[in-house]
């Protein structure tokens, strides 16, 4: 009997990458990994996935790399968590996390938020793109 759910959901979108597309791609790069027989499936905690922890594969998302693709993303997540299942997102570029804290937020309340990185993109837009 699994103690928690994860669902995986792929992000297959770059339309918001700044510089390299790629980041589409990756929901299928990482899960040919992260199920590959060169891994294993226990956690630092001790639990096994697929034992301890149950895990949905909801597939990639069908986004048009549109602005109604917010909407998309942020939808799946309050679905994922209504359903008492913790999202673990694939891919994207960095913009997916604006829909992902309000699909979030939209299920649980109010989220905070603690960020490190070594280019935080904190500007008011680029290339007149606010995303």
């Amino acid at each position: 009997m699994a103690n928690c759910s994860v669902s995986i959901i792929g992000v297959p979108t770059d339309s918001n990458s700044s510089f390299l597309r790629g980041p589409a791609s990756a929901p299928e790069y990482i899960r040919r990994q992260l199920f590959s027989e060169m891994g294993n499936l226990a956690t630092e905690s001790g639990l096994e996935i697929g034992e301890d922890i149950d895990v949905k594969d909801l597939g990639d998302l069908p986004l048009l790399e549109q602005p109604a693709d917010d909407e998309v993303i942020e939808s799946a997540i309050v679905e994922a968590l209504t359903s008492k299942n913790a999202p673990l997102c694939l891919g994207g570029d960095h913009s997916i996390t604006f829909p992902i804290l309000r699909g979030v937020s939209k299920a649980v309340g109010p989220v905070d938020i603690l960020h490190f990185d070594a280019h935080p993109d904190l500007y008011d837009e680029y290339d007149g793109n606010r995303r």
